[in-house]
């Protein structure tokens, strides 16, 4: 009996004295212009123990004296505040105004893809690579693109491939036994390219 007594007054002692050590901490944050920050976040640190102001940016969380806590919101700078160990009340008011941090929060522009017709303008008023078409000019001339539409048959028939392959340039003719060159040459678009935008192999 008697030890059941002694461990019952000792419980009762390590509860008064964990009861000391908790303070209820509550408070408001705003804005350094008075306005609320609802949904703000309120941490212990080191702990896994949080909770988030209401509409009104109020707050309520138990904390323990020298716990530090960390008030933070989006786009405001975080502030961290320790609770003095020279508490005496079981509640702790703080009331916080969180200071504007603009630098968290870069500027994002949002774009739509261009139309068809937008995209058509942007690309004839595209200018070309004048130095890749001086190295690409000797591959496709207007002479040849000429050459080439009048190779292919215009009543009707279809024109043989050896027709239309003999007349692209850079492709070699493996069936006469020519020099074999390289297959397509990319930059030989880049004339064509700019030719077309000049008014095509029909400009004189």
């Amino acid at each position: 009996m008697v030890l059941i007594c002694s461990y019952t007054y000792a419980q009762k002692k390590d509860i008064q004295s964990l009861n000391k050590e908790v303070v209820q901490l509550y408070g408001v944050l705003t804005t350094e212009q008075n306005q609320p920050l609802p949904q703000a976040s309120v941490f212990v640190e080191g702990t896994k123990r949080g909770t988030l102001t209401n509409e009104r940016g109020i707050y309520s969380i138990v904390v323990s004296k020298g716990d530090k806590v960390r008030f933070s919101f989006i786009g405001f700078k975080d502030a961290i505040v320790s609770i003095p160990h020279t508490v005496v009340s079981a509640t702790y008011n703080i009331d916080f105004k969180l200071v504007e941090d603009t630098t968290v929060l870069p500027t994002t522009f949002i774009r739509s893809l261009p139309s068809p017709a937008q995209f058509t303008r942007d690309f004839l008023a595209a200018r070309a690579d004048l130095t890749s078409f001086d190295i690409a000019q000797y591959n496709v001339r207007r002479e040849v693109l000429l050459s080439m539409a009048a190779n292919i048959p215009r009543d009707g028939r279809e024109a043989s491939s050896a027709q239309v392959v003999s007349q692209i340039p850079g492709v070699a003719n493996f069936g006469r036994g020519a020099q074999t060159t390289n297959f397509l040459r990319p930059s030989s678009w880049n004339s064509f390219v700019k030719e077309w935008k000049e008014g095509g192999t029909s400009r004189n």
